[in-house]
């Protein structure tokens, strides 16, 4: 029987999902395992209430505060998960970019399988609306964030920066890190599918590329260039959500 034939080109938007769903695959699970790591101790408060030295079930408030802590803590992760793991084509929206960048920060304390550093929290004052959507937003600030932590792999005082700013009808967000930065040669060839500069960076060379054509599709742009620390600077510029537009 004769192999099947293989397609020698891809549509370009078919290239595009596939792309999208790869690299979604790598950032949820980044986030997953920090997950089942924070699932594991309301579940073991859930074992020792079910089951309590003596088999006695005589203090009851005692023990039903535990359930009601340690169910809120289920509720509260899964809610976060579903923030990451959400469906690939989201509507173009009005998102606050504040509200989304808060989200983030507190799911990337998720990551597991990434060098540690201390992340600050960097939010301008009177950041309008922006035109994305919201849950490819998040997505692609998580795969920035990725980036900027296996830069910071051989520093023990690695620090990654998230801010937000406001400027001439634009807003942008930005992930910054004290690595050891981008050369100005390599500034766009990082965009390309599977490049990295990284010599011990894992997974499949996708985050920036990724990131770059979601923005693009909402009119914004990313480009790389160099903090105020030395390290790489990722910025990503989009259009203030005008009043009365439809998406």
């Amino acid at each position: 029987m004769a192999a099947p034939a293989f397609p020698t080109q891809i549509d370009p938007p078919v290239l595009q999902e596939l792309l999208l769903r790869a690299d979604r695959a790598a950032v949820v699970g980044s986030v997953a395992r920090g997950l089942g790591h924070e699932l594991r101790n309301p579940l073991q408060s859930l074992m020792l209430v079910a089951r309590p030295e003596g088999g006695s079930f005589e203090d009851e408030e005692r023990i039903f505060g535990a359930i009601q802590r340690a169910t809120e803590v289920l509720a509260q992760a899964v809610t976060r998960f579903g923030q990451v793991h959400a469906p690939i084509h989201h509507p173009t929206a009005p998102v606050v970019p504040d509200e989304t960048i808060t989200e983030v920060y507190e799911l990337q304390q998720l990551q597991r399988g990434l060098p540690a550093p201390d992340v600050a929290l960097r939010l301008g004052h009177h950041v309008p609306a922006v035109r994305a959507s919201e849950g490819n937003l998040r997505h692609a600030l998580l795969s920035l964030i990725i980036n900027a932590k296996e830069a910071l792999a051989e520093r023990s005082d690695g620090v990654v920066t998230l801010a937000t700013r406001a400027t001439d009808g634009m807003v942008e967000i930005v992930v910054d890190d004290n690595g050891p930065g981008i050369p100005p040669d390599d500034r766009e060839r990082v965009f390309l599918p599977f490049y990295t500069t990284k010599p011990r960076a894992e997974g499949l060379g996708l985050g920036l590329t990724v990131a770059r054509r979601l923005v693009e599709s909402w009119g914004g742009s990313l480009g790389a260039g160099e903090s105020e620390s030395g390290g790489a600077s990722m910025v990503i510029r989009l259009r203030a959500w005008k009043s009365g537009e439809t998406s």
